[in-house]
């Protein structure tokens, strides 16, 4: 089998695709050529633009699991290229392919990922908009002030029924009475706070 380069130019690398040299710059800007791939150098001459070179097998595997036929139009030379590529890789050394694969998340998987992540992130904000989703921090903030709320009220009732009680003079009934009415009363003030919030 004839040899092939391990790295190419960028020129290089989208003739022997078939594809044009702004395919391969967009496919290296979305990520659909993996930045692991690609290596650049000085340039020569006027402008010293750097120069890119692309691993060719690193490149092949991401360019074959991203490739969708259905989407745009692809000559017959860049679909026949794509065939050979799947060939090579197959007929090649397995536990080489497996690392190699492995290194990536298919650009049609990232770009899945990304969607999905997008569209919760709106859904749970639309959630929140709604007040039908609220942050955890938010609703243990709330709770506590309910409840040290409720701890100022509980402690006070000595204070405010001693005299009652005492004015009761040992009538069991009246003090069950007093109490009473006063622990439904912070209760009852605390079942209020939750009706008006969730109700």
């Amino acid at each position: 089998m004839e040899s092939k380069p391990e790295y190419l130019n960028l020129i290089d690398y989208a003739k022997y695709l078939c594809v044009s040299d702004e395919a391969i710059r967009q496919a290296i800007k979305s990520g659909r050529i993996p930045k692991s791939a690609i290596t650049t150098s000085e340039g020569e001459g006027r402008g010293n633009k750097k120069r890119i070179y692309i691993n060719r097998r690193e490149a092949d595997i991401a360019w074959v699991e991203s490739y969708n036929p259905s989407q745009g139009r692809q000559s017959r030379e860049s679909k026949q290229r794509i065939e050979e590529i799947k060939k090579e890789l197959a007929t090649s050394d397995t536990s080489v392919s497996e690392q190699e694969v492995k290194k990536h998340v298919s650009f049609n998987e990232a770009r899945r990922r990304k969607i999905v992540a997008e569209a919760t992130k709106t859904q749970i904000e639309v959630l929140q908009l709604q007040g039908i989703l609220v942050e955890k921090k938010v609703v243990y903030k709330q709770l506590f002030e309910a409840a040290q709320i409720l701890r100022d009220d509980i402690l006070a009732i000595p204070d405010r029924i001693s005299a009652d009680i005492l004015a009761a003079d040992g009538n069991i009934n009246e003090i069950r009475r007093l109490l009473t009415e006063a622990l439904a009363e912070p209760l009852e003030s605390l079942s209020e706070l939750y009706t008006k919030n969730i109700g």
